[in-house]
């Protein structure tokens, strides 16, 4: 999570379009899953905009929490390009005091 005071700044989605591919490829998994809640529709945007795919709200779940809000991402390892994840373009970021 990001502090509210650090929303709309681009941070997560620079960090996240290094993260995302680098994760996916160079880890054990054959998928990355991600969830929103429903009315967060900057990060749904951004997970969209990341390759994730939205599978739609959570249905079924076994957990007591209240997740009938909550959208599911998902991206698979075939769907991510080689040479995003060897290659990410790291930028510096400016203000180091975050």
């Amino acid at each position: 999570m990001l502090s509210k005071m650090y929303w709309g700044q681009g941070l997560m989605s620079e960090a996240l379009a290094v993260c995302v591919p680098w994760f996916v490829k160079s880890q054990n998994v054959r998928e990355l899953v991600g969830f929103v809640e429903f009315n967060n529709h900057g990060s749904r945007h951004l997970l969209s905009k990341l390759g994730l795919q939205d599978y739609g709200l959570l249905e079924n779940s076994t957990s007591n929490a209240d997740l009938e809000n909550i959208y599911r991402f998902v991206v698979y390892k075939s769907s991510i390009p080689q040479s995003k994840a060897n290659n990410p373009q790291k930028q510096p970021i400016e203000n180091q005091n975050i």
